[in-house]
């Protein structure tokens, strides 16, 4: 043989073997523990895909996906995750959280224990994907809140990925602005704040920031809200669920009337 190396054929059977280990491979690489983080926009089913997450909690983790949530005041859960969302976001920000006091302002030592207990909580769950929600997290620009967070990432043993909602910017702004004129009257109370600390600002609708900011952090899978009847339908679908094995719920949060001075500015 002159000292070559004779080619040799694999045997059918050894080839279905190695074939089905290497798919198994595949399908572990595939079922990679996942911590799954829907950044919103706000205005776009958000409300009504977190009650569903409540409403499902049980249907969720038999199907091992784990929803977060928050304890909020008289110490009832909610899903959507203010406290999460606000602890790396510049302190400026003057958002309906804060302008309401339902988020602490934390030092941070207290950040650092705060973020210390969600690490140990996310790498101690045994489910294979978990859900965390929080629209908060798109108010983001700022290299230093994208540090912070890519260093949170960084210790949690799962791969993190983002799903992002759009909304046609006409709407998207109208029903936001509604939103904060009304209830509360986030509008009214921040009305004396630069631009830059609002959140009725122009900087709030560049989509393109919004993108470019958690694209660095990680895989980002987009939606857009008018091209669903329930935009949690397409949300749930991403999870692996099907609408029919879960409790619907009706929509959320739904548009109220505005006042009449500020109908009549808008004429």
């Amino acid at each position: 043989m002159n000292g070559q190396i004779r080619p040799f054929a694999l045997s059918r059977d050894i080839q279905d073997v190695l074939h089905a280990k290497y798919q198994r491979l595949e399908a572990k690489v595939d079922r990679l523990k996942k911590l799954i983080i829907h950044i919103g926009v706000h205005k776009t089913g958000t409300t009504s895909f977190q009650h569903m997450l409540k409403v499902n909690q049980k249907q969720l983790i038999e199907n091992n996906i784990r929803p977060l949530f928050e304890l909020g005041p008289k110490n009832v859960r909610t899903y959507n995750l203010f406290n999460l969302s606000h602890l790396h976001l510049r302190a400026s920000l003057k958002t309906g959280a804060r302008l309401r006091g339902n988020v602490p302002e934390r030092k941070e030592h207290e950040k650092a224990a705060f973020e210390d207990n969600f690490i140990k909580a996310i790498n101690g769950y045994p489910e294979d994907t978990i859900i965390a929600s929080a629209e908060g997290f798109c108010f983001m620009r700022e290299s230093k809140e994208k540090e912070k967070l890519a260093n949170l990432f960084a210790q949690i043993d799962r791969e993190v990925e983002f799903l992002l909602v759009w909304r046609h910017l006409v709407s998207w702004k109208e029903s936001w602005e509604n939103q904060l004129h009304t209830g509360a009257k986030i509008a009214d109370l921040s009305v004396s704040f630069p631009a830059e600390e609002r959140i009725d600002a122009e900087w709030y609708y560049d989509t393109d920031a919004i993108l470019n900011f958690w694209q660095e952090l990680g895989k980002v899978h987009t939606f857009q809200y008018e091209d669903y009847d329930n935009i949690c339908e397409p949300l749930m679908n991403f999870l692996g669920l099907s609408m029919q094995d879960l409790v619907k719920v009706g929509r959320r949060n739904k548009r109220k009337e505005l006042p009449s001075r500020l109908v009549a500015e808008r004429q």
